[in-house]
C-alpha cells in the first residue's frame, strides 16, 4: 500500500530479484507493459525460506485495501522519498503527514491487529541529497501520526528500485543491504 507514484510495483519487482538471489541490482527493471489488468496484482516470492504473498494494491484501489487485511500477516507501506524533496522542508513534512494519514485510515476500523508487523519502505533513496526523509524522521512521524494506533512492531528502511549502475557504488551497496535487512525483518516479524 502507499500513495500514487511511490514506486510500489517497481519495488516489488526488485524484491522478486532479491529473492531470486541477486547480489546486486545490475540491470534495469523491465518496463511496465501498458494495459495491465485493473485491480491488485498478487505475486508469490520465496525469500529466505519464507513464502511471501505480496498483493500490490494500487493507489486507485485504496478503497479495496481493507478487503485484503483479514488475510494479511503484515503490511508494507511505501513512501516516495522524493515526493517533496526540494527547497521547502514544510512541503516534505506535509507530504509525509498526508501519506501517514492515509496509512492511519488503513489501520483504523479494527481489521488490523496492533501486533501486525508494519514495514515502511522509503523509495527513491538512491540520490541521498534528493531524498526528503531519513528513516529516523519517518519513525518519529509514524509515532506522532499514529499515536496509540501504532502497530506493536514496525520497521522503516530506505530503499531503491533503480539498478546499481545509476548511483554511487557505496550508496547502492547500502540500499541493497537496507532492502535485504527489511525483508529479513519482515520474515522474522511474521514467524
Amino acid at each position: 500500500a502507499g500513495p500514487a507514484g511511490a514506486g510500489k510495483t517497481a519495488l516489488l519487482r526488485r524484491v522478486e530479484r532479491l529473492a531470486a538471489g541477486a547480489k546486486a541490482f545490475c540491470d534495469p527493471l523491465p518496463p511496465v507493459p501498458p494495459g495491465l489488468p485493473e485491480g491488485p496484482e498478487v505475486v508469490m516470492v520465496q525469500y529466505a525460506g519464507t513464502t511471501i504473498e505480496a498483493v500490490d494494491v494500487g493507489e486507485t484501489e485504496a478503497r479495496a485495501w481493507p478487503k485484503f487485511l483479514p488475510e494479511s500477516h503484515a503490511i508494507a507501506f511505501v513512501l516516495d522519498g522524493r515526493v517533496a524533496a526540494g527547497p521547502v522542508a514544510a512541503d516534505a513534512d506535509a507530504a509525509l503527514e498526508r501519506a501517514l494519514v492515509e496509512l492511519l485510515g488503513l489501520l483504523k476500523g479494527g481489521l488490523v491487529p496492533r501486533s501486525m508487523p508494519l514495514l515502511v519502505l522509503i523509495t527513491k533513496a538512491d540520490d541521498e541529497p534528493s531524498c526528503a526523509y531519513t528513516a529516523a524522521e519517518v519513525e518519529a512521524a509514524l509515532r506522532r501520526t499514529l499515536g496509540s494506533s501504532a502497530p506493536y512492531c514496525s520497521h522503516v528502511a530506505l530503499v531503491s528500485a533503480l539498478p546499481d549502475g545509476t548511483m554511487d557504488t557505496s550508496r547502492a551497496e547500502a540500499l541493497h543491504a537496507s532492502l535485504s535487512g527489511a525483508m529479513d525483518w519482515l520474515c522474522n516479524a511474521t514467524v
